[in-house]
């Protein structure tokens, strides 16, 4: 609703909110926008279905299956306490919530975390309901499924990036591609160098580093060499068929980017920089 101004006016109903209806809007506005996404839903769907698949696994190699009314009562104790558990865990750690194209080693620290600690928190549940009703599970039980479940939302979240990978690698050999010499193997250059490998579609491949540093020649970073210093450019854009440069070292001084860049012009190639950290 507007205006003759064409202003907009908030029109929530015939009566002005209170504060306690404010604050319902509030906590519904959270939810939709945190937690009730699309995206977030099938992923925890997923990750619940798996802990699911981990839990029943566990049960029947670790629990002796019979018509014991001990063991039933155990186990149908421990289900859903399981189940809910493991729903505060994805929700705390935030493991839904991460990209599945891009999980890293942050995200495989993520589901450890997650799954210790919903074992964690359900074998002590189990100790309790042990003193009270004398619930008999074995211990390994609750190892092997935070191992399982481990396993389970590793292949899941990593698998999904490994195949998102080779399909991009896939389109990356019917494409044109650049190769291209980083200058600069500190902190910058990685980090411009591991985003061109996780995004192949960009159609620039990185075939090698230079670096001044002599500690750092002869290393590897991401798999890709780091060959020599600014010296040895005309050399390594020779042996590693390199038709361009990106200088990556925000932290050079002036007179030190005009050096690198009178080099560049020598070899004859097309030069990219990062920006400075003064710009």
């Amino acid at each position: 609703m507007s205006d003759r101004g064409g202003e907009a006016i908030n029109n929530f109903g015939p009566f002005p909110l209170n504060g306690k209806h404010k604050n319902l809007l509030h906590i519904r506005e959270w939810l939709t926008a945190k937690i009730w996404n699309g995206r977030d839903i099938l992923i925890f769907m997923a990750e619940l279905v798996l802990a699911t698949l981990s839990l029943l696994l566990n049960l029947f190699f670790f629990v002796p299956s019979s018509n014991d009314p001990a063991t039933l009562n155990a186990v149908l104790w421990i289900v859903p306490m399981a189940l809910v558990l493991r729903c505060i865990a994805f929700r705390f750690y935030g493991v839904s919530q991460r990209s599945l194209r891009h999980a890293g080693f942050a995200d495989a620290i993520a589901i450890a975390e997650s799954a210790g600690s919903g074992s964690i928190a359900l074998f002590f549940c189990y100790l309790f309901l042990k003193s009270h009703y004398g619930l008999q599970v074995p211990g390994a039980f609750f190892a092997g499924d935070a191992v399982t479940l481990f396993l389970f939302l590793s292949v899941f979240h990593f698998g999904t990036r490994i195949y998102y990978l080779s399909a991009d690698h896939s389109l990356q050999s019917n494409m044109d591609v650049r190769r291209v010499a980083i200058i600069g193997a500190g902190d910058a250059g990685a980090s411009v160098l591991k985003e061109l490998l996780d995004t192949p579609r960009s159609g620039i491949v990185p075939v090698a580093l230079l670096d001044d540093d002599p500690e750092k020649r002869g290393t590897r970073i991401c798999g890709v060499p780091v060959a020599g210093g600014l010296a040895d450019l005309a050399n390594v854009l020779y042996t590693f068929h390199a038709s361009e440069v990106l200088i990556c070292i925000p932290s050079a001084t002036q007179s030190q980017r005009h050096r690198i860049l009178a080099v560049c012009r020598e070899c004859g190639v097309p030069v990219r920089t990062l920006p400075s950290v003064s710009e």
